[in-house]
C-alpha cells in the first residue's frame, strides 16, 4: 500500500510538472507570436505611411495638372490670345500622376505567415479590404482609364495640333507649342477631348483622395493597436 501510494504520487507529480511544462511551452509560443504581430503591423504601418506619401504627391500633381487644363480650356472658349506662359500648360495635357502602392508586407504576410497572425478582426478586414479592393480599383482601373483616354484621344490629337520643345528653364521638362494657335481656338474635337480628360482626371483626384483617407485611417489605427499591445506587453 506504502509503495502504491507513493507510486500514485510520483505519477501526480509527473503529471503536474507535465503540464506546467505545457503551459510554459503555450505561453512562450503566444509570446512569441504576439511579437510576430508587432512586427507586422509595424511593417505594415511603414508601408502604409510611404503609400500616404506616394498618393499625396499624385493629388498634388493632378491637381496642379487640372489647373493647366482649366487655363487651357478658359483661354480657348473665350477666345483669349496667345501668351508664352501657356506652353507649359500644354505640355501638361500629355501628363499624369501613376503610381503603385507598397504592398511587400502585405504580399509577403499573405505568402507565408498567414493573414490570420494579425487577431483583430476588425484591423485584419481593413487591412485586406484597402490592399485588395480600394488599392486595387485605384491604382489598376483608374489609370487603365487614364491610359486608355491618352492613348486613344488626347495623343493623337495633341501630336497634329502641337511642337514639343525642350524648356529654357530647369523646372519644366518640356514646352509644348500650338503649331496655328487660331485654329486651335476653333478646334471642337480639341476643347471636348480636354474636358473628356480633365473629367476624367478629376475622377481620378477623387479616388486618390478616397484611398489616402483610408491608408490615414488604418495607420492611426494600427497606431493606437501598436501602443495597446506594447503597454500590455510590459
Amino acid at each position: 500500500g506504502k509503495y502504491f501510494k507513493y507510486a500514485i504520487g510520483e505519477i501526480v507529480l509527473v503529471v503536474i510538472g507535465i503540464l506546467i511544462a505545457l503551459s510554459i511551452n503555450n505561453w512562450n509560443e503566444k509570446n512569441k507570436y504576439k511579437k510576430k504581430e508587432l512586427t507586422v503591423l509595424s511593417e505594415l504601418q511603414k508601408d502604409l505611411k510611404s503609400n500616404e506619401s506616394i498618393i499625396g504627391g499624385c493629388i498634388r500633381y493632378d491637381s496642379n495638372i487640372i489647373a493647366s487644363f482649366n487655363i487651357i480650356i478658359d483661354h480657348i472658349q473665350h477666345k483669349r490670345p496667345y501668351t508664352d506662359s501657356l506652353k507649359t500648360h500644354f505640355a501638361s495635357l500629355i501628363e499624369w500622376c501613376a503610381y503603385e502602392v507598397n504592398d511587400n508586407t502585405y504580399e509577403n504576410v499573405k505568402q507565408t505567415l498567414g493573414l490570420e497572425l494579425i487577431s483583430n478582426d476588425s484591423v485584419r478586414k481593413k487591412i485586406i479590404y484597402l490592399y485588395e479592393d480600394g488599392y486595387a480599383f485605384g491604382t489598376r482601373n483608374i489609370e487603365n482609364d487614364e491610359a486608355t483616354l491618352h492613348r486613344t484621344l488626347m495623343l493623337p490629337l495633341f501630336s497634329k495640333l502641337f511642337m514639343v520643345e525642350e524648356s529654357e528653364n530647369q523646372i519644366d521638362l518640356a514646352i509644348a507649342v500650338p503649331i496655328d494657335y487660331d485654329q486651335l481656338l476653333e478646334n471642337n474635337e480639341f476643347l471636348t477631348s480636354l474636358k473628356l480628360s480633365s473629367n476624367k482626371r478629376k475622377q481620378s483626384i477623387s479616388t486618390d483622395r478616397k484611398m489616402y483617407i483610408k491608408t490615414t485611417e488604418l495607420i492611426n489605427i494600427i497606431e493606437k493597436k501598436l501602443k495597446k499591445k506594447s503597454i500590455n506587453n510590459e
